[in-house]
C-alpha cells in the first residue's frame, strides 16, 4: 500500500523539498475490494491458462497433420531423381550447342555480307 508514496518520494529530483503536502495516511482496502481483485486475478489466470492450453493443442494438432502428410507422401526414388538430373544436363548441353551453332551461322552470314567488319 505504501508503494505509490515511496515511488513519489524516490522520483523527486536533487534539491527538491520532500513531499510535505501528503498526509501519508494509508487506508487499508476493504475486504470486498480485496475479494473482487482476487476474483478478477483468478479469472484472468484461468483465461490465460485456457488460452495457453488451446495454443498447445493447436500446435500439437498442426504437428500431427504435418507428420501424417509426410508419412502419406510417397518415398522419393533416388535413381529417378539422378536420371532426371542427367537428362536435364543433357538437354541444357544440347540447347547450349544449338545456340553456339546458331551464333556461328549468323557470324558466317554477316562475314560473307559485310566482309571482315567486326561489330562491337
Amino acid at each position: 500500500m505504501a508503494k505509490p508514496y515511496m515511488d513519489r518520494l524516490l522520483k523527486r529530483g536533487e534539491g527538491e523539498p520532500a513531499d510535505q503536502e501528503s498526509n501519508w495516511l494509508i487506508t487499508p482496502l476493504s475486504e470486498e475490494v480485496v475479494a473482487q481483485a482476487q476474483a478478477a486475478k483468478k479469472g484472468a489466470d484461468e483465461t490465460l491458462a485456457k488460452r495457453k492450453a488451446e495454443k498447445r493443442a493447436k500446435k500439437k494438432a498442426d504437428k500431427a497433420v504435418a507428420d501424417k502428410a509426410a508419412a502419406d507422401k510417397p518415398p522419393v526414388d533416388k535413381a529417378a531423381v539422378d536420371k532426371a538430373a542427367v537428362d536435364k544436363a543433357a538437354v541444357d548441353k544440347a540447347a547450349a550447342d544449338k545456340a553456339a551453332v546458331s551464333k556461328a551461322v549468323v557470324d558466317k552470314a554477316v562475314a560473307r555480307k559485310f566482309g571482315n567488319i567486326k561489330f562491337p
